[in-house]
């Protein structure tokens, strides 16, 4: 998609390396992040996603935009 940008229009590639990227299926056991950080979660990663999203929407932060509206 980065080599097509030229030619595509928009003022960003669509889709890019670094986006592919954060979006593989990544798996990490828990026991990793605790002998490397000391770290012991105490709830789900995903509970505390969904819980941090609400807290700021609970206070006013803007939503960003994820599409172009034309």
């Amino acid at each position: 998609m980065e080599r097509l940008h030229p030619i595509l229009p928009g003022s960003s590639p669509f889709l890019t390396r670094s986006l592919v990227y954060v979006s593989e299926d990544w798996s990490c056991n828990t026991e990793y992040a605790e002998r490397k950080l000391g770290y012991t979660p105490h709830k789900d990663w995903r509970v505390a996603v969904r819980e941090s999203i609400a807290d700021a929407r609970a206070r006013g932060f803007p939503w960003p935009a994820l599409a172009v509206r034309s």
